[in-house]
């Protein structure tokens, strides 16, 4: 069953993936560039609704690419 990330492209360091971040100091979204450490989503429209929500926190909306693990 394919499930569902969320990467952005940074021009210096190519695709990284989001992954959630739980901290003493509060949870957060971390950047890594092992697809295997992000979230990722079962449905696409849930990937979708994700990826619009944090819209705003990066410049322009992340990318939802599959991922098979």
């Amino acid at each position: 069953m394919a499930r569902y990330a969320l990467s952005i492209t940074r021009p210096s360091l190519g695709p990284v993936y989001l992954a959630a971040s739980y901290e003493q100091t509060g949870s957060g979204i971390r950047l890594t560039d092992i697809p295997e450490d992000a979230c990722s989503y079962v449905t696409y429209e849930q990937a979708c609704a994700v990826a619009k929500a944090l819209s705003h926190t990066f410049v322009g909306i992340p990318q939802i690419v599959e991922v098979g693990f």
